[in-house]
């Protein structure tokens, strides 16, 4: 089980890894960390309520659905996008940046919730 702190520090992580792969144009390794990293800081409140457990996918999702159900749509659009690109050869350009968009979205509003919200 990992902490708040825990989640946020894997979420930096990779959204810093995410950037570095979208700017190299390798979309299919930049779609599994920006979704990674949109999902640990879903995890990270998720950790607040359910503490001592490891969180799975359909957690994370339920969870969603049930304290901010605003943002479903947005992790489903996003898990749709990182599907997508997760095979190579990915080359949808216009795709990634939309990706990039929702899971800054996402991880703002998890950090809007956790009073924590990056400069």
């Amino acid at each position: 089980m990992a902490s708040v702190d825990k989640h946020l520090e894997i979420m930096r992580i990779k959204r810093e890894g995410a950037c570095t792969e979208l700017k190299a144009g390798r979309l299919s390794n930049f779609a599994d960390l920006i979704f990674k990293a949109a999902e640990q800081a879903v995890e990270a409140l998720l950790s607040l309520e359910v503490v001592g457990e490891k969180h799975s996918r359909l957690q994370v999702r339920e969870f969603l659905r049930e304290k901010y159900p605003a943002l479903v749509e947005k992790y489903d659009s996003l898990y749709a996008i990182y599907q997508e690109l997760g095979y190579p050869p990915a080359k949808d350009g216009e795709k990634a940046e939309k990706a990039k968009e929702i899971a800054e979205q996402l991880m703002g509003k998890c950090l809007d919730e956790l009073g924590r919200r990056e400069k």
